[in-house]
C-alpha cells in the first residue's frame, strides 16, 4: 500500500451533499465542518488532501468534477445515497464512501444492495457494522463528532455541593414523557438540585417545575460503585494520538474559532449563552423521549450528539445505554457504568455517586480525555485514514 503522501497528496475529497437538505445539521456536521479542517491542515502540510462541498443538482455534479484541477481522490454521499452520483463520482475515482450516520434508510433491509454499489459506507457503531457486514456491505466506523473545532474549552467550575442536573433538547419531541421527567426532577430534588432543560441551538434554560409530591416516594436503586475508585490519571491505553495533537496544535485558537463560526457551531460552544450553561451545569443527564422504540435498530444507532456536547464542555454526563453511548465509553475510558443506567431509581443512585466534588472534577479529565478523541479534527482525520486504504490498495 502507498503511503498516503504519496497516493492522496494534492488530491481533492468531495462531500456530496443534497442541495435541498442544506439546511440539515447534517450537511454541516459532515460535509462543511470537515471540509473546513481538511482545507485548514492541507494549508499547514498536515492534510494531503483538499476538501470541498457539492451542495447542488447531482445533474451538474458532472460539470463540476470536470472543472476541478485537483485529482479527485474520494466523493463522500453525504446522509443519503444518490445514484446519480455514485456512477458520476466513479467516472473520476475508485472510491465512494456513503456516510450512512444519522440515516434511518441505512438499517432498511431493501437498502442493502444499493449500499453494496459504494466502496464502502460509514456507519458510527460497531452494532451497526456489524449488521451490515453480516449483509454483506462493506462497512468501515467513523464515529459521529461534537461540533467543536478547535483546543480544549475551559472546565466548568466543580463547586463543593452540586447544585443542577442539566438535559437539553432539541425540539420537545427529544424531550422524555412528563411522568419520567417528573421522576428525574424528583430525583434532582432529592439530592437538593434543580432540573433545567437546556435548548438546542439557542442554549437557553429553565427549570423544570417538579411535583415535589412525588419526591417522598423515590428509593435509591442499586448501581456499580466501582467507578468511583479508578485511577483519575489519564490511562495510557486511551491517549490522544500524536497526529490530533499536531492538528490540534497547528492552528492558532483564533483560527478554531473563525471554523466554529463559519460552520454554525460556535453557538454550542463559545458563545456568551454557552458559557452561561457551561458555568451553571454541575451534572448532566441523556435520557430518551417517549417515542423512541429501544428495540428499533435505527432509533438504539442515533448519533451521541446530546451527549459529546457535554463531554466537549467538560460536564459529568451518565445516561442510558444507547449503543453510540456504549461505544464511547467503552473506546475511551469513561466509566461504563454511568451510560448503563435504565431506571429511574439508578438516576437517583447516580446523582448520589456525582456529588463528590473530586467524583466530579475526575469526570471533568475524563469528558475532556473523551471530548478530544470524538474531536472533528480526530474524525476528520479518521475519515482521510479510510480513504486511504479503499484509495491506495496497489
Amino acid at each position: 500500500m502507498a503511503s498516503s503522501r504519496e497516493c492522496l497528496n494534492g488530491s481533492l475529497v468531495v462531500f456530496v451533499a443534497v442541495a435541498y437538505y442544506r439546511h440539515l445539521g447534517s450537511n454541516m456536521m459532515r460535509g462543511h465542518l470537515p471540509t473546513h479542517i481538511l482545507e485548514a491542515l492541507h494549508n499547514r502540510g498536515i492534510s494531503p488532501m483538499r476538501a470541498v462541498v457539492f451542495e447542488d443538482s447531482a445533474l451538474l455534479l458532472d460539470s463540476f468534477l470536470r472543472s476541478r484541477p485537483e485529482r479527485i481522490g474520494a466523493c463522500v454521499m453525504v446522509k443519503f445515497s444518490q445514484m446519480i452520483s455514485l456512477r458520476t463520482c466513479y467516472n473520476y475515482t475508485r472510491t465512494v464512501l456513503l456516510d450512512c450516520i444519522d440515516n434511518r434508510d441505512c438499517f432498511v433491509p431493501r437498502m442493502l444492495r444499493d449500499m453494496k454499489r459504494y466502496s464502502s459506507v460509514l456507519v458510527q457503531t460497531e452494532e451497526h457494522r456489524t449488521w451490515l457486514q453480516q449483509h454483506g456491505v462493506t462497512a468501515a466506523l467513523l464515529p459521529h463528532p461534537h461540533g467543536y473545532a478547535g483546543r480544549l474549552l475551559p472546565l466548568p467550575p466543580v463547586r463543593q455541593t452540586a447544585r443542577t442536573l442539566s438535559l437539553i433538547f432539541g425540539d420537545h419531541r427529544n424531550i422524555p414523557p412528563d411522568a419520567q421527567l417528573q421522576d428525574i426532577c424528583s430525583a434532582a430534588i432529592g439530592a437538593g438540585m434543580k432540573l433545567y432543560l437546556v435548548h438546542s441551538p439557542s442554549s437557553r434554560s429553565r427549570i423544570v417545575n417538579c411535583n415535589t409530591s412525588n419526591s417522598s416516594l423515590f428509593s435509591v436503586g442499586e448501581i456499580s460503585s466501582s467507578w468511583l475508585h479508578r485511577n483519575c490519571s489519564e490511562d495510557a491505553r486511551y491517549a490522544i494520538s500524536a497526529k490530533v495533537i499536531q492538528a490540534e496544535m497547528a492552528l492558532k485558537p483564533e483560527e478554531w474559532h473563525n471554523i466554529s463560526v463559519a460552520t454554525k457551531q460556535a453557538v454550542f460552544y463559545t458563545s456568551e449563552l454557552a458559557e452561561q450553561i457551561r458555568q451553571q451545569a454541575d451534572i448532566a443527564i441523556v435520557w430518551p423521549p417517549e417515542r423512541r422504540d429501544a428495540n428499533d435498530l435505527a432509533n438504539r444507532n442515533r448519533p451521541p450528539t446530546r451527549l459529546l456536547f457535554w463531554m466537549a464542555h467538560g460536564v459529568p454526563v451518565f445516561g442510558y445505554p444507547m449503543p453510540s453511548y456504549v461505544d464511547v465509553a467503552q473506546s475511551n475510558g469513561y466509566p461504563a457504568e454511568l451510560l448503563n443506567v435504565t431506571s429511574i431509581d439508578q438516576i437517583s443512585a447516580v446523582i448520589m455517586q456525582m456529588q463528590s466534588p473530586d467524583v466530579r472534577r475526575c469526570l471533568q479529565h475524563q469528558a475532556q480525555l473523551v471530548s478530544r478523541s470524538r474531536s472533528p479534527i480526530a474524525s476528520a482525520l479518521q475519515l482521510l485514514a479510510i480513504i486511504q486504504k479503499f484509495t491506495c490498495l496497489s
